[in-house]
């Protein structure tokens, strides 16, 4: 068994496809995972994550925001590696440059 602690970083639009299918390989090679969302209390959002075989034992769900300045502090604080799988985008930009 792995004693690394990965950190999962990924936000609600590409948590249901990308992020989950690393939250499940990574439990699956028996990696400690602690994957972030947005909010860890909204069930409908989360289910999936809980119901992956190793998760109750091998993850635990932080609440952090890629909008709020140091909100993953304590998530990745002793993590030996960052997935990180979101970027902010503003769709609403007028400058090409963005």
């Amino acid at each position: 068994m792995r004693n690394r602690t990965w950190q999962g970083v990924c936000d609600r639009r590409i948590w249901l496809y990308i992020g989950s299918w690393l939250v499940m390989r990574l439990l699956e090679q028996g990696y400690i995972v602690r994957a972030t969302v947005r909010d860890p209390s909204n069930i409908n959002k989360v289910k999936h994550l809980l119901d992956f075989p190793k998760a109750k034992t091998h993850m635990t769900l932080w609440k952090a925001d890629l909008a709020e300045e140091g909100s993953y502090n304590e998530a990745i604080h002793g993590c030996t590696g960052v997935f990180h799988l979101t970027t902010p985008i503003d769709f609403e930009s007028k400058d090409p440059e963005i």
